[in-house]
This record gives C-alpha cells, sequence and structure tokens, in this order.
C-alpha cells in the first residue's frame, strides 16, 4: 500500500543525495572535488534533513567512497546505495517509474 505521507520534495532531495553517491564514487577528479566540498557544508546538512536522512551517516559513506582506491568497489557500494534509495521509494509510492509509459 502506497504511503501518501511521503511528499514529492522528499524524493527529490533523496534523490539528490543518490547521485552525490554515485558522483563519490566517479572516476572524474573535478566530480569527487566538487562532492568532497559539498559534503562539509550547511547546504549538504539541509538536503539532508530535507530527505530526512542523517548527515553523519550519508556523510561517512561519501567520504569512504572519495577515499576508496578501488573504484570499482566504490561505485558497487555507490550503486548499492542508489538502489537502496529507489527501493525505498518504490516501497512508499507504489512505482517509481509510474511516469515512464
Amino acid at each position: 500500500m502506497p504511503d501518501p505521507t511521503l511528499q514529492p520534495e522528499r524524493v527529490l532531495w533523496l534523490h539528490v543525495l543518490a547521485q552525490a553517491v554515485i558522483d563519490a564514487a566517479s572516476k572524474r577528479r573535478e566530480i569527487k572535488k566538487s562532492i568532497r566540498e559539498w559534503v562539509d557544508t550547511d547546504d549538504f546538512e539541509f538536503v539532508c534533513g530535507a530527505a530526512l536522512v542523517d548527515h553523519v551517516i550519508v556523510s561517512s559513506l561519501i567520504h569512504r567512497l572519495l577515499n576508496d582506491r578501488n573504484r570499482k568497489r566504490a561505485f558497487h557500494h555507490a550503486m548499492r546505495f542508489r538502489f537502496s534509495v529507489r527501493s525505498f521509494i518504490e516501497l512508499h509510492t507504489g512505482d517509481i517509474d509510474k511516469d515512464r509509459a
């Protein structure tokens, strides 16, 4: 049963965080640099708060991915996080891809 309390704004911020986690596992230095700078800002805390997730936990994950020299492993962990977010949204909305037809 879909959860009508999952607001579209929260879904948006969850997707923003999922993309940040994926970017932390990127090969591209400029993307990683941007994420490294962003994760320690008030803006990052705001996004986590809007997504209703603990910024310390997400920050820890991002820093771990940024520092992981094994890009394949980092990307694997990033995608697991992304799919967890997607599963959470699907569970609470009924279908994440309902607009894709």
